[in-house]
C-alpha cells in the first residue's frame, strides 16, 4: 500500500508574510536594499552636522525604505493577498503521495507532480515548497503538528532539489 501523508492548511496573514519576506530579502537585491539603508543610516549618523537639511532629508528615508517601509508594505501586501484571495477564505487539503502534492478544496482538486517541484526552504516556522523560481507552497509547521518533521523528511525524499535548505 502506497504511504501518504495529509494535512490541512488555513492561511493566516502572518505565514503569507514570512514567505514574502523570505523572498524578498533572501536574494541579492533584498540585501542590497539593506546594506543601502545602513549605509545611508550611518552616513546620516557620521556626517549629521555638515548635511543640508535636503541631504539629512535623503538619507533618512533611504534609511528607512529597506528596514523599515519595505517590511510593512509587504505586511499589507500579505493581508490584502490573505483578505482578497477566495482560495484563502477556506483550508486547503494536502496530500502528499507517490503522485505528488494534491492540494484541495471543496470539489477542486489539483496534483502536482514531484518533477515540478524544484527545492524547498525552512524559514521561521514554515516550510516553502516551491514549484517555481516565485511560486511555492507555504507549509507552517504549527498547523502540520506532530508530522511535521515527517512531512519535511518526506517531502525532501521526492523533491529534486534534495534536503530543506
Amino acid at each position: 500500500m502506497e504511504q501518504h501523508l495529509e494535512f490541512d492548511v488555513k492561511m493566516k496573514t502572518m505565514d503569507m508574510y514570512k514567505f514574502l519576506i523570505y523572498h524578498t530579502y533572501s536574494r541579492f537585491s533584498g540585501w542590497f536594499g539593506v546594506i543601502l539603508s545602513i549605509v545611508a543610516i550611518f552616513m546620516l549618523v557620521t556626517g549629521y552636522d555638515t548635511l543640508d537639511d535636503g541631504g539629512k532629508l535623503v538619507l533618512f528615508v533611504i534609511g528607512l525604505l529597506f528596514t523599515v517601509v519595505n517590511p510593512i508594505m509587504l505586511l499589507s501586501k500579505a493581508q490584502q493577498q490573505i483578505v482578497g484571495n477566495a482560495v484563502y477564505k477556506k483550508p486547503l487539503h494536502y496530500v502528499l503521495s507517490e503522485a505528488g502534492i494534491t492540494v484541495s478544496q471543496e470539489e477542486q482538486e489539483e496534483t502536482m507532480p514531484w518533477e515540478q517541484v524544484c527545492r524547498m526552504k525552512q524559514f521561521r516556522g514554515e516550510l516553502f515548497v516551491y514549484t517555481s523560481k516565485i511560486h511555492a507552497f507555504i507549509f507552517p509547521f504549527s498547523q502540520m503538528g506532530e508530522a511535521a518533521s515527517e512531512i519535511t523528511e518526506y517531502i525532501a525524499a521526492h523533491c529534486s532539489g534534495g534536503s530543506v535548505k
